[in-house]
């Protein structure tokens, strides 16, 4: 059974100082929230899967914390002691054990190693030559599980040492998976397929945030994720003021870059890049009746992000030039059928939605997000520099 969506009643949400003022100004401003969003996963189909089948819940529940205590804190407080301090500032002004914030820290990399449990998002970027304004584009669709539709978090970060930005996330988190920084650097994150461990267990949703307070190009990004030290897979989307455009690959032990020049950046959930292909879900893949959710089971893994990809090509490929209107209408599209589905680029599954939409124009500083299926949610325009 469905958990019913709840009334978006966060705006736009100002987090500034030290990382632990910043950690805890989203913890009390978001406690209600991020107590629902806990009791939301905890719940679900996906906890049941992360668990072993002899543990009762409640001892699934601990343990599960435990684990994720055991594999992450160590690793953050060694090697990036400022998210450290932003997580214990998260728990102490949310009134939540640190434990579970880890978790759900964790749970990122755990969703995506059920058995191909991919996940969701698309992305478009336009380059000023094809841009109506000649300023660059940036749009991005965020798939999630249903369950946690009604927990996205536009957040205002302005630390005290580093860049400001704009960032999209959830109320327990501490990274990002999309955002924009003073800098006028634009940068999302699809998720991908990573098959290996890494020596550093840092989400890639953490060193999103980071590249976001550090980097002042494209071009810098791609040299701060190239580093490693993320574990899990990703392909993401940068663009700077500009208009330099890179594709970046991830997975725990290799990273791949291609900058794009003269054309539009399309990516889904799929590796596209030559050296990454060899290690991604086979396209012959499909979810198991056993060990997936039985909304997904029976289904080829890739189907949704090829169809998404295609999609976009289709739509894109009609234009020389586009306006924001255009990418508006592209990230509402339900297919030539006009029927919403789990293959529409504004998803609608059974497990996967799309859960917020995106708008990023770097030279304007501008974010204009839609808290839902932009098919039915309006979009909000934060103008911030």
């Amino acid at each position: 059974m469905r958990f019913q969506a709840l009334q978006q009643v966060l705006q736009p949400l100002e987090c500034t100082g030290t990382p632990y003022e910043r950690g805890f100004a989203q913890g009390q401003a978001t406690r209600k929230q991020m107590m629902l969003c806990f009791n939301s996963l905890f719940q679900s189909e996906a906890f049941e899967l992360m668990r072993s089948r002899w543990l009762p819940a409640g001892l699934a529940r601990g343990a599960a914390l435990r684990q994720a205590k055991r594999v992450l804190a160590p690793a953050l407080r060694r090697h990036h002691p400022d998210t450290w301090a932003q997580i214990q500032g998260l728990s102490a002004g949310s009134g939540i054990e640190i434990e579970q914030i880890l978790f759900f820290a964790a749970a990122e990399l755990m969703l995506a190693r059920i058995s191909f449990q991919l996940g969701g998002c698309s992305t478009l970027m336009i380059p000023p030559r094809f841009s109506s304004t000649e300023e660059p584009m940036l749009i991005k669709n965020f798939d999630y599980p249903y369950f946690l539709k009604s927990f996205n978090l536009v957040r205002k970060t302005k630390p005290d040492k580093g860049l400001s930005s704009v960032d999209v996330t959830l109320v327990p988190s501490v990274g990002a998976h999309t955002g924009m920084n003073e800098a006028g650097v634009a940068l999302t994150y699809n998720y991908g397929y990573g098959s290996q461990n890494a020596t550093h267990k840092l989400p890639v949703a953490i060193k999103v945030q980071q590249a976001l307070q550090n980097c002042e190009s494209a071009a810098e990004v791609v040299s701060f994720f190239e580093k490693g030290e993320q574990e899990g897979g990703a392909i993401l989307g940068v663009q700077d003021t500009r208009g330099d455009m890179y594709l970046i690959e991830v997975d725990s032990r290799k990273v791949q870059s291609k900058q794009i020049r003269d054309n539009l950046l399309i990516a889904t959930n799929h590796y596209q890049l030559a050296e990454m292909v060899p290690g991604d879900i086979p396209a012959n893949a499909y979810y198991d009746f056993r060990r997936n959710l039985k909304e997904l089971a029976g289904r080829r893994v890739r189907e949704s992000s090829e169809s998404r990809f295609d999609r976009l090509h289709v739509l894109s490929g009609t234009r020389v030039q586009y306006h924001q209107s255009d990418l508006f209408d592209y990230f509402a599209d339900h297919d030539e059928s006009h029927e919403p589905s789990d293959n529409t680029i504004c998803r609608h599954g059974e497990y996967y939605e799309t859960t917020c939409s995106v708008m990023l124009r770097p030279l304007s500083r501008e974010i204009s997000v839609a808290m839902g299926n932009p098919c039915e949610v309006p979009y909000q325009v934060h103008q911030w520099i």
